[in-house]
């Protein structure tokens, strides 16, 4: 891959990155700030921005990367993963990529050498781990690639920068877009990325002053810029075995089946005036529907009976046209086909305007006497509430969650634990969620499960988001996990709350509270409880009244009075995807 330009001599200064030209990208961290850094910014955008406008160049300035949260992404992004997989990591799909396999090797390539930077700050780093960390680029890509891509996949003169980015993986993915030929530049006046980040030498970087505390204005994207240009309709995939003049495979396209049915509605009669019978005859029923195809060969005649609809308000039938006498089949009429019509099912006649019977308690469907064979009769609805628990009952979950000894030897090794914490039986298959910090003291654990004398011990994480605080490890067993809460009614203040967990290593106790508060904690939005929990209680449960697991007990203010914090559920089911 070719080597970026990043000399610092060359850039050192917010004026100079405006002014600065390259096609093979440009990775660059400016510290601290000065006095002139707000003018500069703002001068920044105004010219690069006339200069987008023109076409002569690409430019974005953005103050937080998207996360991806939908589970429609998620899914087609995992695909797009186990592509990359299957063909040796030589190509890769995205969204945004234009019919160009160039372009797809190239971010195929690029994202291997992210993965590689990645392995270096996590040793640890698991498959599971890399397959998220590819999503999250793929997605971040499509999302910050808005606007970006030309007919090859990529501008070759193209300027993204941003502020403030301290996490590891954002970091990592501004690498990612230098690579591809971007330049980056990292306005850090705020903060920087820390000493393990540094270490990687993958950008150049000024510093221009002391860390300080100015904020970094808004950029305001021009309106002509913010039109979507028009992606490819189609992704056309070329025969690689065939030569250069090889057919195109294109996907096919949609047919339109709505002009290949053609519908007649008869008119209905007007509302408070009598029903005439004629309107209900076979014959013109025949002329209005869709027939079924005729044999030559001559039948008997199929009498059918076609009951009208009963009478409204205001409304008669002719006389001898009784509904008791339609029901018994004594209006009747003879029609020429071979397809013989089943009789419609009797239908009882509305009481009182009201489809349900004094003495019913909940709607049921009709019940049919002669229902052919074909068709299914519909269930009663099922309108049973859910009941709330009471706390022996809750108490009796604990059985669904864990206690998590660490050990800072290695795996296998003799020792004591050097700390505890607490997980949530999240997966059958034997997965555990506990919090980040819980897994991050040490390199493998012992789970203790109740009512289970033995101590199943592993080494393996699965996932863990530093950010939320969340971590996966798998043992070999099955569990019984417990239910996510879904979030239909939402949670609220004052709202009763259970926690479980294991505070300073006192097996599954159970504690009761009252959600007292909602709060953003470092961009993480927590729930705030009255449940008491300990050093220990990290990674246990928080359970609402039906069971379901609220949130995960992650902090308390050592010198409050039970201000606990918890992880909510939303962010859980998001995490745990692919576990649940």
């Amino acid at each position: 891959m070719d080597n970026i330009v990043i000399k610092s001599e060359n850039i050192r200064t917010i004026t100079d990155f405006k002014n600065y030209s390259s096609e093979n990208g440009t990775f660059v961290r400016i510290v601290g700030e000065d006095d002139k850094l707000i003018s500069e910014i703002n001068k920044m955008d105004s010219e690069l921005s006339l200069s987008a406008l023109r076409g002569s160049l690409a430019y974005k300035r953005i103050s937080s990367l998207p996360n991806i949260s939908d589970p429609t992404d998620v899914e087609f992004y995992t695909e797009c993963y186990n592509d990359w997989i299957r063909c040796g990591r030589k190509r890769i799909l995205s969204k945004r990529l234009l019919n160009s396999d160039k372009a797809d090797e190239k971010l195929a390539s690029s994202i291997g050498e992210v993965i590689r930077q990645l392995r270096l700050l996590r040793p640890r780093l698991t498959d599971s781990m890399e397959k998220n960390a590819v999503i999250k680029l793929l997605f971040r890509f499509d999302e910050v690639m808005k606007g970006f891509s030309d007919q090859t996949g990529f501008y070759k003169n193209a300027k993204l920068a941003a502020d403030n980015i301290t996490k590891e993986q954002d970091y990592l993915f501004f690498y990612l877009l230098a690579l591809l030929g971007i330049n980056i530049l990292l306005i850090q006046n705020k903060s920087d990325i820390d000493i393990y980040q540094k270490q990687l030498k993958i950008s150049a970087v000024t510093v221009t002053g002391h860390l300080g505390s100015s904020t970094v204005p808004e950029y305001k994207e021009p309106q002509a810029m913010r039109e979507e240009p028009p992606m490819a309709q189609r992704r056309t995939i070329p025969d690689r075995d065939a030569g250069s003049n090889a057919n195109v495979r294109r996907a096919p396209e949609p047919v339109n089946r709505t002009s290949m049915v053609r519908v007649t509605i008869p008119p209905r009669p007007p509302k408070h005036q009598p029903v005439q019978n004629t309107a209900r005859t076979p014959t013109m029923r025949t002329q209005t529907a869709r027939t079924a195809p005729v044999s030559s060969t001559p039948s008997q005649g199929v009498r059918v009976t076609i009951p009208p609809r009963p009478g409204r308000s205001g409304s008669s039938l002719p006389s001898g046209n009784t509904y008791a006498s339609i029901r018994n089949g004594s209006q009747q009429a003879p029609v020429q086909s071979t397809l013989r019509v089943p009789p419609p099912p009797p239908r009882t006649p509305p009481r009182n305007n009201t489809y349900m019977q004094s003495t019913q308690t909940m709607r049921t469907a009709p019940q049919y006497n002669n229902i052919p064979n074909n068709r299914m009769s519909v269930p009663p609805y099922n309108t049973k509430p859910r009941r709330e628990m009471s706390y022996e009952q809750i108490a009796r979950l604990a059985t669904s969650i864990v206690q998590i000894l660490v050990f800072k030897n290695s795996f296998g090794g003799m020792g004591t634990p050097s700390s505890s914490g607490s997980g949530i039986m999240i997966g059958e298959q034997g997965y555990i969620l506990t919090n980040c910090h819980v897994t991050d003291a040490g390199k493998y654990y012992g789970v203790r499960i109740e009512n289970d004398n033995n101590i199943y011990y592993t080494d393996r994480v699965i996932k863990y988001h530093r950010d939320l605080d969340l971590s996966v490890i798998k043992i070999e067993k099955h569990l019984n996990p417990l239910p996510i809460f879904k979030g239909k009614e939402g949670i609220s203040r004052g709202q009763r709350v259970v926690a479980i967990g294991s505070p300073l290593g006192m097996f599954n106790t159970v504690s009761d509270g009252i959600i007292s508060g909602f709060r953003e904690i470092d961009g993480v939005n927590m729930i705030q409880f009255t449940a008491p929990i300990s050093p220990g209680s990290s990674g246990g449960a928080v359970l609402n009244m039906y069971g379901e697991v609220i949130g995960i007990s992650t902090a308390g203010i050592k010198y409050g009075q039970n201000i606990n914090l918890a992880v909510p559920y939303d962010e859980i089911s998001l995490f745990c995807y692919n576990f649940l």
